[in-house]
C-alpha cells in the first residue's frame, strides 16, 4: 500500500516509518504507528 507523504506527515510518521492496518471492527481500517499498537496491546490487550 502507498500513501500520499502528506498523510504520514500530518500523522507524524517518518519515510521508512513501520504502521500497523487493522479493522477496528466497525468496517473501518486503522492505520497506526507500530510501537503506539503494540504499546496499546501490551497496555489494554486489544488494538
Amino acid at each position: 500500500m502507498s500513501l500520499p507523504l502528506g498523510l504520514l506527515a500530518e500523522a507524524g510518521l517518518d519515510t521508512g516509518g513501520r504502521i500497523l492496518a487493522f479493522s477496528d471492527g466497525g468496517g473501518r481500517i486503522v492505520l497506526q504507528r507500530e510501537a503506539d499498537a503494540v504499546e496499546a496491546l501490551l497496555r489494554d490487550g486489544t488494538l
